[in-house]
């Protein structure tokens, strides 16, 4: 086979591939995540991906995908198996390093049936950084499918990367994070690759991807009814990269009448927009005089040094400060501290 050239006639594409020995009733689920399918059915985004059952060295594509470390010390042995140590060698001595979730093209080599072999390293998985690792194998996914872009790949395999951690990924959310990172870079619109192939040679987890893609790729209205259930809850961004639900910005039409604030909050941010919707003349002012927010108070039932502060900001906060003598100068400024939250000032009389 001629390795310039990405050779792929005898590939089954997404679009004509059989699920007819999958279960896709979606009663076999009892939750139903989606009140409508995520994904689109989209004919020419399900041309250009395939799912692949054996090895991918046995492809003759643009790109193949494998996995190294981040010293570029080691390769999958069916790799070395065809090139050999002197090939680990070079590849290193070109590369020097590549980063977690980060993708680089290692130079090419005759034994290999591609014209780029493209090589990532994978996270480590640990439950307690789920999102950390869920994040990192994302962009290995997409670091993989843009570097083959840029280089006008026609056709490139990319293996079940969770795999090949030191601790490997639960295989249901390794499998989401691959499927979803591409049918997100799809979507895109990159012209390039023309196909993305799904290399898997481990038969449970073949079906395992199998059902998964009926729910990113679906191809008739049933496929969308079986999306709603079988897709996971979190299904990423407008990418395919984890989306932290802590991190969602609530927007209010009038921050002030939000019915989930607390009137005890003692969030300064929070604080700070109630006055500002309220317009108030003066926000120190009007604190110093509602008591909390329990009753409105006058200057008369203040004490010595509120009624003071008050009449300070009232009379002399906005003059420029040289119309400020010397013998008031000290207590203009105490009072200006104190607008500031600076420091606390005794509660004395100020002289």
């Amino acid at each position: 086979m001629d390795p310039t050239i990405s050779q792929t006639e005898g590939i089954i594409k997404w679009s004509q591939m059989d699920v007819s020995n999958l279960d896709l009733n979606p009663k076999t689920y009892p939750v139903n995540h989606f009140e409508s399918s995520p994904f689109a059915i989209d004919p020419v985004i399900n041309s250009r991906v395939a799912l692949w059952f054996g090895d991918a060295l046995s492809l003759c594509v643009d790109g193949i995908t494998t996995t190294t470390n981040e010293t570029v010390s080691e390769l999958s042995p069916g790799i070395l198996h065809r090139t050999g140590e002197g090939y680990l060698t070079e590849a290193r001595d070109q590369l020097r390093s590549v980063r977690t979730g980060e993708a680089r093209l290692a130079p090419s080599h005759p034994s290999l049936p591609c014209r780029h072999l493209i090589l990532t390293v994978c996270p480590r998985y640990s439950e307690k950084y789920k999102t950390a690792a869920e994040t990192a194998l994302f962009s290995c996914y997409n670091s993989i499918l843009e570097k083959a872009s840029e280089r006008n790949m026609e056709a490139v395999s990319v293996p079940p990367l969770h795999l090949a951690g030191k601790a490997v990924f639960p295989d249901e959310l390794g499998a989401n994070v691959a499927i979803r990172t591409v049918r997100r870079f799809l979507e895109k619109g990159y012209t390039q690759p023309q196909l993305i192939i799904l290399a898997i040679s481990d038969p449970v987890l073949f079906r395992l991807y199998q059902s998964l893609m009926v729910g990113y790729f679906p191809r008739e209205s049933a496929h969308e009814d079986y999306a709603c259930v079988r897709l996971p809850p979190e299904i990423g961004d407008d990418e395919g990269a984890p989306w932290l639900p802590d991190r969602r910005i609530r927007i209010f039409s009038n921050p002030a009448e939000n019915p989930n604030s607390s009137e005890q909050d003692n969030s300064i941010l929070e604080e700070l927009n109630r006055d500002f919707v309220k317009m108030q003349d003066d926000v120190d002012k009007e604190r110093l005089l509602s008591d909390g927010g329990r009753r409105r108070r006058t200057l008369s039932n203040l004490n010595d040094m509120e009624r003071h502060i008050a009449i300070e900001i009232e009379a002399k906060e906005r003059l420029p400060l040289a119309t400020i003598t010397i013998e008031n100068r000290r207590s203009f400024i105490e009072a200006l501290f104190y607008r500031r939250r600076i420091f606390s000032i005794k509660r004395t009389s100020l002289t």
